[in-house]
């Protein structure tokens, strides 16, 4: 097969003995219904922010274009720029000190022999920093993290936990008995908030919860779970583990309620295990709402007047200050 096109625009096809002629057309003439373009007339610019990939262009990262480009560069040489000059500067600063031992202080053996004895108490001083320094750094930002931590907590009883706390008070038959580790007196100390809410989380309380009381549990936590699950979806809670028992208890209470479509016909062994777990979600709940109020007493003097005066256990508590 043969193609040959001349500057007419005939296209000449040989096979085997046959030639066809195709007609294209003059081929330094415009084509027909194709508009012609010129390059300082087309605004590819506009097209391309007009273009469905033009976002995700202009949405990259720094250091795309040239000046981009230029000004990382520019910055990365800066930092290595700086580390070189802490070392050179560090080094001279120590070679200057073994200069003058070894000018003014006994000579090449008294420095050969500091060089060495600093060589043997590198291990002794690595082991220092890693195993005494970097727990006592970790652990103190772990303490300031579960502080501000604390702010969720206060959100999480401000929003469900303390009505919840009313509920699962009027169930206690033993409420009385334990009155007075739940209201704070004047003299509480962060030992006495510890201690209590120690003692709380091994209570094993006495609840028993009738089909009435589930329902009206249920309607509570099943208007609560979206809360619960924006809670659980914090990975910093994961470092508060009491915390992260806690909503795990009552996460498991609210689903083991919801999955019951009628709480008033359920068999006395299903009420049983559902009072078990209303137990287990109540002593995690009181241990940490007292954990909590101790928290307020050191930082927070005002929201823990409020607490007070809203305290769920104390029947002569009252908003308003009197």
């Amino acid at each position: 097969m043969f193609l040959a096109i001349e500057r007419s625009g005939i296209a000449q096809v040989a096979q085997g003995p046959h030639v066809a002629e195709i007609h294209l057309g003059r081929l330094d003439e415009p084509l027909p219904h194709v508009p012609e373009t010129r390059p300082e007339e087309d605004d590819l610019a506009g097209r391309l922010q007009d273009h469905p990939g033009a976002r995700q262009v202009t949405s990259f990262p720094a250091c795309v274009g040239p000046r981009d480009r230029l000004s990382c560069f520019t910055m990365s040489n800066n930092h290595i720029r700086w580390q070189i000059t802490l070392v050179l500067a560090l080094s001279a600063v120590s070679a200057f000190l073994y200069y003058i031992q070894y000018r003014y202080a006994g000579g090449a053996e008294i420095v050969l022999q500091w060089l060495l004895g600093s060589l043997a108490f590198l291990p002794v001083q690595v082991l220092i920093l890693t195993l005494v320094v970097d727990r006592l750094l970790a652990r103190r930002e772990k303490l300031a993290m579960l502080k501000k931590l604390n702010m969720v907590i206060g959100v999480f009883f401000s929003e469900t936990a303390t009505h919840l706390l009313k509920m699962f008070a009027a169930l206690d038959r033993d409420i009385d008995a334990i009155r007075g580790d739940l209201v704070p007196g004047p003299g509480w100390t962060a030992r006495d908030f510890a201690r209590k809410a120690e003692r709380m989380r091994r209570r094993e309380g006495r609840i028993d919860v009738g089909p009435a009381d589930l329902s009206a549990l249920k309607a509570f936590l099943s208007s609560s779970r979206e809360f619960l699950l924006g809670l659980m979806a914090n990975p910093n809670l994961l470092e508060h583990e009491s915390f992260t028992d806690l909503l795990w208890a009552v996460f498991h209470l609210t689903d083991e309620l919801i999955h019951r479509e009628d709480v008033s016909l359920l068999a006395d062994a299903d009420l049983a295990h559902l009072s078990g777990d209303a137990r287990r979600a109540y002593s995690l709940l009181l241990a940490e709402w007292l954990a909590y109020l101790g928290h307020l007493r050191e930082d927070y003097p005002y929201l823990y007047s409020l607490a007070l005066r809203t305290n769920p256990f104390d029947p002569s508590a009252s908003a308003e200050v009197r």
